[in-house]
């Protein structure tokens, strides 16, 4: 769909940036006539500047042209397909979201269209990015390359298997096969606010998904210990995690549940 008017054309900007930079040389020229008394290119330049000056007064309807682009730009973005374009750009980048616009949920992110400011804003946890690129392509491209990027870091499974075990054992109070809530472990590897500004809970279950990828979930201690989890739905759902993988199917997780070997 073409957003410009009809008399708005891309040579229009090609002579307006010549002119432009036609007179910042002449301005250079000015001020070397200057430094060493030549006369004559002093008054060669202010003759120039002269011309240039009136040819950017004609430039008047340029700039009222680019008002009326700026105008179309914002009823692009208000018109009731954008959220379809939007979306389905979403999809064309595997991105599993869900939600409607102007807020979707892209597990562990958060993206949001503030149509007011013209920005959007991509989060996690208390960390986000602003962008003002608004067309569902780019848009969706700059959301997929933070995505892209965290899926595709390594994942440390040891190391969270560690920090699993410890919360666990100190809510089970070190008793293996008892069930603790998984939203609880969270608030023990985070008990302090910075723990939690830095892992946020959206991290957290982001790393879950990338658990709950394995057929069975297993540890072993450099002494032999081996621990298998086991991660299941609560019977009440507000102590669940919907766990989002990344073909965007869904799991409930409340409680995890260790046996040692």
């Amino acid at each position: 769909m073409t957003i410009l008017p009809e008399d708005f054309n891309e040579d229009q900007i090609a002579s307006l940036s010549k002119l432009i930079k036609g007179m910042g040389a002449t301005v250079k020229k000015l001020e070397t006539a200057k430094n060493t008394l030549h006369i004559k290119d002093f008054h060669a330049g202010i003759e120039a500047l002269r011309q240039d000056f009136t040819k950017l007064e004609n430039a008047k309807e340029f700039v009222e042209n680019l008002e009326a682009v700026l105008q179309k730009l914002r009823e692009q973005v208000t018109d009731p397909g954008y959220p379809i374009e939007l979306e389905s750009a979403l999809r064309q980048q595997d991105l599993p979201f869900s939600g409607n616009f102007p807020s979707y949920d892209i597990p562990p992110f958060k993206l949001s269209v503030n149509i007011d400011n013209s920005t959007a804003r991509l989060s996690m946890g208390k960390t986000s990015r602003p962008t003002g690129s608004l067309s569902p392509t780019s848009l969706s491209q700059w959301v997929g390359k933070d995505y892209k990027k965290l899926v595709k870091s390594k994942f440390n499974h040891d190391q969270f298997c560690k920090e699993l075990i410890q919360g666990y054992r100190y809510l089970s109070e070190s008793k293996w096969r008892l069930p603790v809530l998984i939203k609880d472990v969270y608030g023990i590897l985070t008990i302090k606010a910075e723990a939690k500004q830095e892992y946020p809970e959206s991290r957290f279950m982001f790393d879950l998904s990338r658990l709950l990828n394995q057929y069975e979930i297993k540890y072993t201690e450099r002494d032999g210990s081996e621990y298998i989890f086991d991660l299941s739905p609560h019977k009440d759902p507000t102590k669940n995690y919907t766990i989002v993988n990344e073909s965007g199917q869904e799991r409930a997780v409340g409680n995890l549940i260790i046996r040692k070997i």
